[in-house]
């Protein structure tokens, strides 16, 4: 099955696994849990529940800019591609939607 075939499909999304398999993504992603653990036993109810708020904003907020990074991206390598497959030709530039 073709790579377009599994997108149509559902089959394939990207950024399912994208995070960085390193020592050092692994261990700042330890240090945050625990900073966020310590964080929460140290609040109120009331804490609580804007530091949820805050934490599922910035989620939200990183979610829209990883989205526009990629859709960049894919941008890029299709002009990458292009200038590979036909030197000198200028692509057309689709006005950006975001």
């Amino acid at each position: 099955m073709s790579l377009l075939d599994k997108l149509w499909n559902g089959e394939y999304y990207p950024a399912e696994n994208d995070v960085p398999d390193t020592d050092e993504y692994r261990d700042i992603s330890h240090r945050l849990s625990e900073a966020s653990e310590q964080l929460e036993h140290c609040l109120s109810d009331e804490q609580k529940a804007l530091f949820y708020q805050y934490c599922e904003l910035k989620n939200q907020c990183e979610l829209l800019s990883n989205r526009k990074i990629y859709e960049d991206a894919v941008r890029f390598g299709a002009e990458l591609i292009l200038e590979i497959a036909y030197p000198g030709m200028k692509p057309n530039r689709l006005p950006d939607e975001g």
